[in-house]
């Protein structure tokens, strides 16, 4: 017969075997690798890889002004005090790219009546109320339509408020 003690050493050693165990079972279960690819004929492109498209490492950039570095943010606060204005230098923008980052392509066109400040080849046509007017064409009668939300008045004078 078991005593308490045996008996507690026992499951202690179970569930330490257990914890063990199922790791490594996990590891099992793990997909396999894919094949190497087999050698081809000189001129012939191998087929693409297998999954999404590598994303190249974006290197970080430590600081936070103009000065780069792990020590950027206290290089500038130096500078700044040491100068002759230092709100002016602690407020100047900074210099960015402009446009897509290298080897982006153009983005995807934008929704209609919407216009890029940066892109313009994703720009849009505007919105129109119709079709558009033909060149050279005389402009249509009546009186010309007012902007939305604008205040419609009747024609003629209007009568004062007794």
């Amino acid at each position: 017969m078991m005593t308490p003690v045996d008996l507690a050493k026992t499951t202690v050693a179970s569930a330490m075997l257990i914890a063990a165990a199922l790791p490594l079972a996990g590891l099992s279960a793990a997909q396999p690798p894919p094949p190497p690819p087999a050698p081809s004929a000189p001129g012939v492109q191998p087929p693409p890889p297998v999954g999404p498209p590598p994303v190249p490492e974006i290197a970080p950039v430590y600081g936070q002004g103009q000065t780069p570095g792990p020590f950027g943010y206290i290089a500038d606060a130096w500078q700044s005090f040491n100068s002759a204005n230092p709100l002016d230098v602690l407020t100047m923008p900074q210099e960015r790219p402009i446009g897509p980052p290298p080897g982006a392509g153009t983005g995807p066109p934008l929704p209609p009546g919407t216009i890029s400040l940066t892109s313009p080849e994703t720009s849009t046509a505007p919105l129109s109320a119709g079709p558009a007017p033909v060149p050279g064409a005389p402009a249509a009668p009546g009186p010309p339509v007012p902007p939305p939300g604008a205040a419609v008045l009747p024609p003629g004078p209007i009568p004062p408020t007794p």
